[in-house]
């Protein structure tokens, strides 16, 4: 697959509202959820902002789902191809 081939089929799978591309809102997700758990412990353990710094790490993580699962309702068949051949094993 050639590099302008990956542009292409990245591209399409931008969501339009960020410019933030599928591949990217999704490993964003895995960086959210542990953040999220080291805020809610260190929350538990009494320090200072952390529970509210918790709070909104969760609803970024909760709107962003939202727009994965719209992004994945939007996708063509030729987009899942490509990001196959260039992500999968």
């Amino acid at each position: 697959m050639t590099s302008s081939t990956l542009r292409s089929a990245t591209a399409r799978a931008v969501a339009p509202a960020d410019g933030m591309s599928t591949v990217n809102r999704s490993a964003r997700q895995r960086m959210l959820s542990q953040r999220l758990a080291l805020q809610i412990l260190l929350a538990e353990r009494g320090v200072p902002g952390q529970l509210q710094a918790a709070e909104a790490s969760l609803q970024l993580f909760a709107d962003s789902q939202v727009q994965l699962q719209d992004e994945v309702r939007r996708a063509t068949a030729e987009d899942a191809t490509q990001l196959e051949a260039v992500y999968g094993s």
